[in-house]
């Protein structure tokens, strides 16, 4: 009996173990569905490219793939998110991201997964955030601009940033964007040199457009 209760216990350990290493993307596509079910991509297909590539791709970056990687809201809202066959190895980096208009791309060290913007030629380094966190992050903006009911938001800032702190979780806060997220809607603004320009509003479904238009005085 106590060797089985071990055996459990620790056959338990490595699962959660395991589970950690995507645990953040898992709860941001959880809540960027809702209770929707993602498009994703076999398991045994990215087997095939981890094959070809010699490789075995992060954990955070195969979750995803398996979940949404055949999803048009994740992958092509906004930047484009390579499909898992289009993976490039470039300067022993993975490239797997795109600006719309191909004038930024991302890749992630191929031995410590950091992640790497390319700009002008150059790589640059991404430094205090991981892989999995920038993956997060752009899929949080993925939705925020890909959503289909959004408007902009006019209610007062002060009024705004109470309402925010105290109601709603802040997602990203990265590069100038940040995001906070309530169930099916985010509100999100860009700001440089702390200031706060336009605010926008996002929601997946109608009603919940609908239950926050007049108290952000939606337009």
């Amino acid at each position: 009996m106590k060797v089985l209760f071990i055996f459990v216990i620790n056959l338990f350990n490595i699962l959660i173990k395991h589970t950690d290493k995507y645990l953040m993307i898992k709860q941001t596509i959880q809540n960027l569905l809702g209770e929707s079910a993602g498009n994703g991509i076999k398991k045994e297909e990215i087997e095939v490219v981890e094959l070809l590539l010699e490789l075995q791709l992060p954990e955070p970056l195969k979750y995803m793939y398996q979940e949404i990687g055949n999803d048009a809201l994740f992958m092509d809202s906004f930047c484009h998110f390579y499909p898992v066959y289009d993976l490039l190895v470039v300067d022993n980096k993975i490239q797997f991201l795109e600006e719309n208009q191909d004038v930024c791309r991302w890749a992630f060290d191929m031995k410590d997964t950091k992640v790497y913007q390319q700009a002008d030629d150059e790589w640059y380094l991404l430094e205090n955030i991981s892989l999995e966190k920038f993956l997060s992050d752009i899929l949080y903006y993925q939705c925020a601009i890909g959503y289909p009911f959004g408007a902009e938001v006019l209610l007062e800032r002060n009024q705004l940033f109470t309402i925010l702190d105290a109601e709603w979780e802040k997602v990203v806060a990265f590069d100038g964007l940040y995001i906070y997220w309530k169930k099916d809607s985010m509100i999100w603004y860009l700001s440089d040199d702390n200031s706060v320009g336009d605010v926008y509003y996002s929601s997946r479904n109608e009603d919940s457009f609908n239950s926050h238009k007049q108290q952000f005085c939606l337009k």
